[in-house]
Formats: C-alpha cells, structure tokens, sequence
C-alpha cells in the first residue's frame, strides 16, 4: 500500500513539475528566492521546480509553496501538502471529518480523487510573514493529518451522543 501512496505521490509531484513555467515580476521572484532561502538555513533542501514552485522534502512528506503571478502587492502565496487516501485515510473519512478539518484556523482542506489537500493561503508584501509562521502551518498539517489517519467511525457516534441535551439547552424561565 505504501508503494501505491509514493507512485501516487510521485506522479503528482511529475505534473506539478512538468507545469508550465510561471512568469515573476521581480517582488515574485524575490518572495520565492526569500523563502527557498529560508528555508535552506533551516537545515531543508528546497528546490525551484520548472514551473517556479518551490518543492521541499521534510521528514518523509512533500510540501510546496506557490507564488502567484497575477498578484502584486500584496502577493499571495499557498502553502501545501498532499496526503494520499490509504488504509487509514478513505474519501469518506475524510469528507466525514471535512467540516471539523476546515476548524483548523488558517488551513483550508480540498478533497480530491487521489487524496486530501492542506492549504494555507496568504497575501503579503515579503517573506516574514510566511517565515514566522511557517512552523505553526506544519504543525496544523500534521495535526489534520493524525486526526484523518486516527479517526474511527465509532468516534462520530460519541460526539454525537456528548452533545447538549434538550433540557440543557433550553432558556431558563427567568430569561425572556
């Protein structure tokens, strides 16, 4: 199962490289330059791929961050990771949890055929405000991901019965 995750990462990873290239403006380029450097200093290896995303390997998963062309000032960048459907994480599990997954504050969570998207989008001027949050997006990812991956039915039921009761909802009679 796992060799079917990384062919399908793989081939996921092909057609993001094999995008056309995107054309910067000079603030562009040096948005993405800015954190491919930061990110370099962080011990990382991020490489600019053909089509000018930047795509970074860390502890085994895929992230990419994407730089627009069509915005300016400010420009808007998305941050991404992509988990595929296994075992663990099926398209119904996840669109179970999809309402509880878009709590998350800052991430934005797309289903697709082959797995599950994490976004988080922003609008800036320069890198610092991607740089100093950038732990905190990782953190969230694998936050959603273990909740998608560790998530049983059963759970469901439970949130379900734990909610308030009728009589404990209800407006006290001397509130009216």
């Amino acid at each position: 199962m796992k060799k079917i995750c990384f062919i399908i990462m793989t081939l996921i990873g092909c057609l993001m490289l094999k995008a056309e290239p995107k054309a910067f403006n000079e603030s562009q380029t040096q948005l993405r330059d800015s954190i491919a450097e930061f990110l370099t200093e962080e011990g990382f290896r991020p490489q600019i791929v053909e089509s000018g995303d930047i795509m970074v390997k860390m502890m085994g998963d895929i992230y990419w961050i994407q730089v627009s062309t069509k915005d300016s000032v400010p420009m808007y960048i998305c941050f991404n990771k992509t988990i595929a459907y296994n075992d663990l994480l099926t398209r119904n599990v996840a669109d179970t949890l999809l309402n509880t997954l878009q709590e998350e504050r800052g991430i934005k969570t797309r289903l697709y055929d082959a797995g599950v998207v994490f976004m988080a989008e922003m609008y800036l001027d320069n890198a610092h405000p991607f740089i100093s949050k950038f732990y905190g997006f990782i953190d969230a990812f694998d936050r959603l991901e273990k909740m998608c991956t560790s998530f049983r039915p059963s759970e469901l039921l439970l949130r379900i019965d734990a909610g308030p009761k009728p009589e404990e909802n209800s407006i006290p009679a001397d509130v009216e």
